[in-house]
């Protein structure tokens, strides 16, 4: 079930790769991203409302790839965004540090995963060398937690964040490249 899940959720991303293009000229890249990290942190709740029900939780999932594949998509547009801005505030080119930023999160995620998940599987009493036939209630609940709650948290959070910390709109963009 595992490589059925992994093909079909590659495929939503990819899905939503294409799509953030017809919803950035529809919204803005703002609104699009901000809208992006709503539905993932929303269908990540729904998916850990549904766990016992796999194929519910395979669609739900999914859709969180979708997500994941507008975010992918609209963050150059993003970015680009503040290169202009800030050439235009400063009169410096800072194309390079600030594109470069884009490893800092990616970092920070990286280091963080294995910190979260680890301790959820030790909260909830995993044990590798274990062979379960019936896997225990607060197993399932504390894998869930791992791969559903705990990263919808973080994209309510980012929600958050970006939506009163990013001030940059595409009226202020265009104002300034005139």
């Amino acid at each position: 079930m595992l490589s059925i899940y992994i093909m079909i959720s590659s495929f939503v991303s990819i899905l939503g790769s294409y799509l953030c293009k017809k919803l950035v000229r529809a919204l803005t890249a703002r609104k699009t991203f901000l809208f992006a990290l709503l539905f993932m942190a929303a269908c990540s709740g729904a998916a850990f409302l549904r766990y016992e029900h796999m194929y519910e939780v395979i669609v739900l999932m999914s859709l969180v790839q979708l997500g994941f594949g507008i975010i992918i998509a609209s963050q150059p547009m993003l970015y680009s965004d503040v290169i202009i801005f800030n050439e235009w505030k400063t009169g410096k080119n800072a194309a390079g540090w600030i594109t470069g930023l884009q490893m800092v999160p990616l970092n920070v995620g990286i280091v963080s995963r294995g910190i979260i998940i680890s301790a959820c599987l030790a909260l909830a009493n995993f044990d590798p060398n274990n062979v379960l036939d019936v896997v225990p209630p607060e197993l399932k609940t504390g894998i869930c937690v791992a791969f559903m709650i705990i990263p919808g948290i973080v994209l309510l959070a980012g929600a958050l964040i970006f939506g009163f910390g990013f001030r940059l709109t595409k009226d202020k963009v265009e104002q300034h490249l005139l």
